[in-house]
């Protein structure tokens, strides 16, 4: 929803095109600055080369991550901070899962 609604799509008509599916009982949110999301895709593609997509500009990623905490505030996801280690966040992750019996 946030990448389509970005580009110019209602988020009403997003919503009635998955209204058929079921929601999950559980959505968790792996959350980072765009600098620090910009740091690792640069860090993926081995410098900033070119190989850096269209939508993995800084100013679009601030405006990816906003619109993901507007929707995670208030759908009710679990927010994670994501910018610590694999393992650290994987153990964040965990640690909210097992407050819902996960």
């Amino acid at each position: 929803m946030v990448y389509q609604t970005l580009q110019g799509l209602s988020e009403e008509f997003i919503r009635q095109l998955n209204s058929g599916f079921p929601r999950p009982d559980v959505t968790v949110l792996i959350d980072v600055p765009a600098e620090v999301a910009m740091e690792r895709i640069i860090a993926r593609a081995h410098g900033d080369d070119g190989l850096v997509q269209r939508f993995e500009q800084l100013e679009f990623l601030r405006k990816v991550r906003k619109k993901y905490l507007e929707i995670a505030e208030r759908e009710g996801f679990v927010v994670v901070d994501g910018r610590g280690s694999p393992r650290e966040v994987h153990e964040q992750v965990l640690n909210a899962l097992s407050r819902y019996g996960l």
